[in-house]
C-alpha cells in the first residue's frame, strides 16, 4: 500500500503546484524541472529530501524548500505494517 498525500494525487498536484516561483529566477526567465527524491518514513513525514535532477541553482533551492514544508503524509504499509517509501516528484518551473 502506497503512502497517501493529504487529499490524495489531486492534494499533492494542488500542492506541489502552490510553489512560490523565485523573483531573481522570474526576472532572469529561468525555467526547468526540477525532480525531488525524498522518503515518506513510517510516520507519514517527509525525510531525505534532496534534488535528483536539477534545473537552475535557484529552482533547485526553492523546489526543495518547497518538499520540505510538505504536511505528514499517510504512511505507506507492507503485509500490514507501516514502511519506508521512496518518491521522486517533477516540480515544473514555468514563466506563463
Amino acid at each position: 500500500e502506497m503512502p497517501e498525500f493529504p487529499g490524495g494525487q489531486e492534494g499533492l498536484l494542488k500542492y506541489l503546484g502552490g510553489i512560490t516561483y523565485p523573483p531573481i529566477a522570474r526576472e532572469n526567465d529561468i525555467e526547468g524541472t526540477v525532480y525531488v527524491k525524498f522518503v515518506i518514513d513510517k510516520n507519514g513525514q517527509v525525510t531525505n529530501a534532496e534534488v535528483a535532477r536539477g534545473a537552475d541553482k535557484i529552482l533547485n533551492e526553492a523546489a526543495l524548500a518547497h518538499v520540505k514544508k510538505m504536511p505528514a503524509w499517510k504512511p505507506g504499509k507492507q503485509r500490514g505494517k507501516s514502511v519506508k517509501v521512496q518518491y521522486v516528484v517533477p516540480i515544473r518551473f514555468k514563466l506563463q
